[in-house]
């Protein structure tokens, strides 16, 4: 709330040049973003400080609230009549406040882990169960001090031998039998149960210990031969769920701030540039070619949706268009649907696509329906894909996996990309694909056909 202050005020005096007394106005508007805020705050994650704390997580949580805090704060510029809010003083405001808050939060970071390396805010913790998960977790308890954590040692469950090969003798603590004693004398915060499920007798008098002696439980199952990916955990009537990939756009907040950013964006493609290549490309098409200015074709959308996908049409009229893909030197071909799909234009049709709500400016390309049927069978993840609405750009394109390919192998690294950028989705990452986007148009992308 500081930092926002201090964002507001300095970029006040940057704008109109002086420390004036605040106007009526502003001082709604004062008061506005920092009730926003307060709301937004409370209803965000920006303030759960989960143990360990981790940077990049932080960064996470910070590029995906103040986009839509900004958002908050334009809708509500927008809506207030008979007011009028210097708009560079807001941008301004909203710039420095992200920066202030980035730095703040890295100091913090640095900090803490200082303080920790150095023997204080420090986590006593203790591991149940001598087994591989258990090594692998001390390993990880003890990889960096500045996590927080000081590894006391294992407790051995009922069936476990004290004698295992799998971690130190002498950093076992003894049985659970023994687990008052061993609690008190290494004043124990936290204990990690890694025993299977098949332990149901220990793990549940574990957990009614640790209840009855002030001790954190934490419970970790071992589903490594599976789940070797980022899951999330939910409950279903108090029914623990665990998903296995986490998808930012399943929260309704992003999903909120992605279709405002496509509206916006696909509005302004529409109204600016697409009036433009509309008028010089479709007299062409129609005067070298007989034939409609727009293709159409039902495409593959999010889930299991099917959709009409408009481009402009840079083919002579043919039969083999829905089971023939395009390839280089392709007879079919105009000589302006070559210049067409060189520059990428031909994709501007599917703006619409955009607003209407079928596609998304960024995401996974659709293929041709036979092309999803025949992939699905042969690459591993494929129709994930289909979780997220698709793109007019991606990160495959992007990292040049753009055009037709027989290769399974480069097919393969496309999956790969989309998958990974439906499981790290934020708007900045989109912006960024957007922008590389241009920079290949420009440069002339060597798949281009």
């Amino acid at each position: 709330m500081l930092l926002l202050n201090l964002a507001f005020f300095i970029s006040f005096i940057i704008k109109f040049k002086s420390f004036v007394p605040l106007t009526e106005r502003y001082i709604i508007l004062l008061m506005m973003v920092n009730l926003l805020w307060m709301i937004f705050g409370a209803y965000s994650t920006l303030y759960e400080f989960q143990h360990p704390m981790r940077a990049d997580r932080t960064l996470r949580k910070i590029f995906r609230s103040i986009p839509l805090y900004a958002l908050l704060i334009l809708t509500f510029i927008f809506t207030v009549k008979g007011y009028y809010y210097s708009r560079l003083h807001v941008i301004f405001t909203l710039t420095l406040f992200l920066n202030f808050i980035l730095v703040w939060r890295l100091f913090f970071h640095w900090i803490l882990k200082i303080y920790r390396r150095s023997g204080g805010n420090y986590t006593r913790v203790a591991i149940v169960g001598v087994s591989q998960l258990g090594s692998e977790l001390n390993n990880y308890f003890n990889s960096d001090a500045g996590l927080g954590f000081k590894f006391t040692g294992y407790i051995t469950g009922s069936n476990e031998e004290a004698s295992s090969s799998i971690v130190e003798k002498d950093k076992i603590l003894g049985n659970l039998s023994s687990l008052q004693k061993i609690s008190e004398e290494h004043l124990i915060d936290d204990i990690y149960c890694t025993l299977p499920l098949t332990e149901a007798d220990d793990i549940k008098s574990l957990i009614e210990f640790c209840d009855n002696n002030a001790i954190r439980f934490r419970f970790v199952p071992d589903f490594r031969s599976f789940l070797n990916r980022k899951a999330a955990l939910d409950f279903v009537d108090y029914m623990p769920v665990i998903t296995l990939r986490q998808e930012p756009l399943e929260v309704l907040s992003n999903r909120t701030l992605k279709r405002f950013f496509d509206i916006v964006f696909s509005s302004l493609v529409l109204l600016l540039i697409f009036p433009w290549v509309f008028l010089i490309a479709g007299i062409i098409i129609k005067l070298t070619s007989k034939g409609p200015i727009f293709f159409v074709q039902p495409r593959p959308g999010k889930r299991k949706s099917v959709f009409n996908i408009y481009k402009f049409r840079t083919m002579v009229i043919n039969t083999e268009s829905d089971a023939k893909q395009a390839t280089a030197g392709d007879q079919r071909v105009t000589w302006i649907g070559k210049i067409l799909r060189k520059a990428s234009l031909d994709e501007l049709p599917q703006f619409y696509n955009v607003l209407i709500g079928n596609m998304s400016v960024v995401g996974p390309r659709p293929h041709m329906q036979f092309q999803n049927e025949d992939y699905k069978e042969l690459i591993d993840k494929f129709m994930v894909r289909q979780f997220v609405k698709p793109g007019i750009t991606g990160l495959a394109q992007v990292k040049g996996y753009r055009g037709p390919t027989t290769d399974l192998k480069l097919m393969e690294q496309r999956v790969r990309l989309d998958v990974w950028y439906l499981e790290n989705w934020s708007l900045f990452l989109d912006i960024k694909i957007i922008f590389q986007t241009f920079f290949l148009i420009f440069k002339g992308g060597k798949n281009a056909l």
